[in-house]
């Protein structure tokens, strides 16, 4: 199993934002995050999960989830999950994107800001998750039902 999957009800966090708890589940791993939803609707966070998957897997190349979208004009950086595409299956990394290393920013080019693979950074072995295309298909067939 794949996917992002969000509980429905919203709350003010320590940092007086807007959350809403979610969980990444990817084969047996599980984490909790919070998604701030003051700048983004959840909806919002949806269609760009989708867009992205559309292009990363239709582009064969990669796909960048963002779970914390702030306004790009006040934001240092953004956490998101980006997966590699390698044929029948998928490669998944957390990370984080630097917006002042990215010139005009646009989230609708949010793929092209990840780099490429890389399964170490600085002589460390990156914490990697793996899953398939036909569990991303089924994670983009439940984002398509949430959009109506």
């Amino acid at each position: 199993m794949f996917g992002i999957f969000t509980e429905n009800k919203s709350f003010k966090s320590e940092f007086n934002e807007t959350v809403l708890p979610a969980s990444i589940i990817i084969g047996e791993f599980k984490e909790g995050m919070l998604i701030p939803v003051d700048y983004w609707s959840i909806k919002q966070y949806y269609a760009s999960w989708l867009s992205s998957l559309k292009k990363g897997i239709y582009g064969k190349n990669n796909a960048t989830l963002v779970v914390s979208m702030y306004s790009p004009k006040v934001a240092n950086f953004l956490f998101s999950w980006v997966l590699y595409f390698r044929q029948e299956n998928v490669i998944v990394q957390n990370k984080i994107i630097f917006l002042d290393e990215i010139k005009n920013f646009s989230i609708d080019k949010i793929n092209e800001y990840t780099s490429e693979y890389e399964a170490y950074s600085e002589g460390e072995k990156v914490s990697e998750w793996y899953t398939t295309i036909d569990e991303i298909k089924e994670f983009m067939i439940y984002l398509e039902s949430k959009m109506t």
